[in-house]
């Protein structure tokens, strides 16, 4: 007798059962056809689980900053002053208030400044952005954060650093003044950051910070050559590699390991070797920034790097090998910045000819890359109006006043 509503000759389909993936005669069959499957998995397990064990064990026993070798005032071109190696983002900037001396062959920090624990220049703020505000974060490096050299004596040849207005506290004095108070700034700059460091910090930190506008002056500390090629933070091209290190790098496991990597000898580069990043990775790096931005649905702003006038030098080639360096060596940085902009439709900032004055105008002698407090109030000023010319700022607060022309 054929079931009810088959006809003559038709097959139905076998009805299943939920419970026949529970049933004891499946999980035979399964460990019949597939063993294979039964011994990765075990081995998997196996392993995973101490891993885990061991990270909670870090986890309990060890902070945040677990794998940062100590700090050495002396080590780096840049003296380090202020900063934390980290073996993910090769260093970054020490919370709390800069006010220790840190002296070394080439100068000394003097002036305070305050860094919050997240990181950046400024006050504490939260890292979930308030209903309402508009959040703009300023990457950089060290012409971001605020710093300058400045000779300790007049005709002396030893230099000390100074932390300096900034650019970013500029413009956010500028929103302020047109009436913009529901609008935060954020001085992500890190002195010595180049592209790579950059395109990680933007990664792994600035996008959870859900900010609304992306601004970015780099190039410079690109072009110079590698004082501890081990910290070059090269993103890796492959995507697997790359989503591995984004996932798990606050993981102290991968921390201790990047660590482990970093301080293995005759592996990496000598130091000087090699430059930070050569002008086929910048490129890459800068598209990947792009790339980043786009993905988050976040407007991103590109400013140009402007130098200081080699000509104020006597003689640079032997009083500044370095600065000539970065001058002969910038323009093509400059070149495949707005070579990239331009192909993925991202706005630039052109401060160059604005910049353009006499000694001391805007740059110093004694520093030609980072520019003088009226050099930074002066980029603050233009990226203001760039912004509001965009039309990224929205409307201020009726009734207030537009603030002073750049």
């Amino acid at each position: 007798m054929r079931p009810s509503g088959a006809r003559l000759g038709e097959r139905r389909p076998p009805t299943f059962c939920a419970c026949q993936l529970t049933s004891p005669r499946l999980f035979v069959t399964m460990l019949r056809v597939h063993p294979m499957i039964v011994k990765t998995s075990v081995l998997l397990i196996g392993l995973l689980v101490p891993l885990l064990l061991f990270e909670g064990l870090l986890r309990l026993t060890t902070s945040e900053t677990f794998g940062s070798p100590p700090q050495s005032c002396g080590e780096a071109t840049y003296h380090m002053f202020g900063l934390i190696f980290d073996p993910v983002f090769g260093w970054r900037n020490a919370p709390g208030s800069w006010n220790e001396r840190c002296d070394s062959n080439e100068g000394a920090r003097t002036e305070d400044v305050y860094v919050n624990q997240l990181g950046f220049r400024g006050p504490e703020i939260e890292l979930r952005k308030k209903p309402g505000v508009l959040r703009i974060v300023c990457l950089g490096d060290s012409g971001t954060f605020g710093v300058q050299a400045t000779h300790s004596e007049a005709g002396s040849p030893k230099r000390v650093w100074r932390v300096i207005e900034n650019y970013p506290d500029e413009l956010a004095r500028r929103l302020e003044l047109a009436g913009f108070d529901r609008v935060e700034v954020i001085n992500a700059g890190v002195i010595g950051y180049g592209s790579s460091q950059i395109l990680r910090l933007l990664a792994l930190r600035i996008m959870d910070l859900e900010p609304d506008i992306v601004t970015a002056r780099f190039a410079a500390n690109d072009t110079v050559r590698s004082w501890a090629p081990q910290r070059r933070t090269v993103e890796p091209a492959n995507p697997v590699a790359r989503a591995i290190l984004y996932a798990f790098h606050d993981w102290r496991l991968m921390r201790l390991s990047l660590r482990a990597y970093q301080s293995v000898p005759g592996v990496h580069p000598k130091p000087d070797s090699v430059l930070w990043t050569s002008p086929d990775q910048f490129r890459r790096n800068v598209e990947r920034i792009a790339d980043v931005t786009r993905k988050h649905d976040v407007p991103l702003l590109l400013i140009d790097y402007p130098l200081g006038n080699l000509a104020w030098l006597e003689n640079p080639a032997k009083s500044n090998p370095l600065m000539v360096a970065i001058t002969n060596r910038l323009p093509e940085r400059l070149a495949i910045l707005r070579e990239v902009a331009a192909a993925n439709s991202i706005p630039m900032l052109t401060t160059q000819p604005s910049l353009n004055g006499s000694e001391g105008q805007f740059y110093d002698k004694s520093d030609l890359v980072h520019p003088n407090p009226r050099g930074a109030q002066r980029i603050g000023r233009l990226l203001f109006a760039k912004l509001r010319a965009l039309g990224w700022l929205g409307s201020p607060v009726a009734g207030v006043p537009g603030g002073e022309s750049p």
